[in-house]
């Protein structure tokens, strides 16, 4: 009892009195059981992808899909990501589900392709020890050759803190999987490291603003610099800008007159489960295009 205190007071950052409780009990055995009956829900296929819309912003075109893992448990019903990925981000049963999420991507991908969407990509979030795990180059060129998947179709999403805990080491990982024709993009960016000066080495596609910066975009005349700023930087060196969480009209207007190259959100489109994903995107997609195209302007931010 007195670890699993310390262990809590530990994701703290340490530095904390943290005492043991029932509470902290129930919480204990609630995370054992949902680790233990991950690897059934992956047998029983209870796993799924959610597949959130990008769009470019200046045509409104279909450019992709951000794949996302969702659980549904037979007896509780959807369990959150952001309750269940942290639990088994520490088991080593993650990295297997990693790279179940990798071969239904191509899945995912091959549903497309038979569906007339055939220029489409998909982003796979990789975790720290899923992009240094040796097998992963030789995993994705297995399943380009079984799924017949052009290799600049899949975009592999870093986080910051994965690309700076060794900068050698991941610029170089980074450079062979973009010899194989893949796509790397930073997630997330700012909300890290919120340093440009390590991407001048990296041989990045992308740049996704946060969410965090986009929502105070149109009332915060700070946010709205931040992003400007970012843009500008990443654009003079030769990437994209994908702006992350959109969520109404006036966010969409502004980051189109930002010269913003991408976006993704609720307002365009909720994850939509790959199994109702065709459907969908008969409603929202006509000729590759979005559907909902907005008209209203946003007014400036007064300084």
């Amino acid at each position: 009892r007195s670890d699993t205190a310390m262990y809590r007071a530990k994701e703290k950052n340490g530095n904390v009195l943290r005492v043991y409780d029932d509470a902290l009990n129930t919480e204990v055995i609630r995370n054992i059981e949902l680790e233990r009956e991950a690897y059934a829900a992956l047998e029983n296929g209870d796993f799924y992808l959610a597949l959130q819309p990008l769009i470019d912003l200046k045509t409104q075109v279909l450019l992709g899909f951000e794949a996302l893992l969702r659980w549904r448990h037979p007896e509780q019903g959807l369990i959150s990501p952001d309750e269940f990925i942290p639990i088994l981000e520490k088991s080593v049963f993650m990295l297997q589900l990693d790279y179940w999420v990798i071969e239904r991507s191509f899945q995912v991908l091959k549903m497309l392709d038979d569906e007339g969407y055939k220029r489409q990509t998909i982003a796979i979030t990789l975790s720290s020890a899923q992009f240094l795990d040796p097998v992963l180059s030789e995993f994705l060129q297995k399943m380009f050759k079984r799924y017949q998947i052009e290799p600049n179709r899949i975009d592999l999403e870093l986080t910051e803190r994965t690309l700076v805990s060794d900068i050698q080491t991941t610029t170089q990982l980074m450079s062979d999987l973009r010899r194989l024709g893949i796509k790397i993009s930073i997630d997330d960016f700012g909300t890290g490291y919120s340093s440009l000066s390590y991407l001048k080495s990296m041989p990045v596609n992308t740049i996704k603003i946060d969410r965090s910066f986009i929502n105070g975009i149109v009332t915060n005349q700070t946010d709205k610099q931040i992003v400007q700023s970012t843009i500008n930087m990443v654009h003079n060196m030769g990437m994209l800008v994908v702006a992350e969480g959109i969520e109404d009209v006036c966010q969409f207007n502004l980051l189109r007159d930002m010269q913003c190259d991408k976006a993704q959100g609720f307002y365009i489109a909720k994850p939509i489960p790959e199994y109702e994903l065709i459907e969908t995107l008969l409603l929202i997609i006509r000729d590759n295009v979005w559907q909902a195209l907005p008209t209203e302007k946003c007014e400036d931010i007064n300084p």
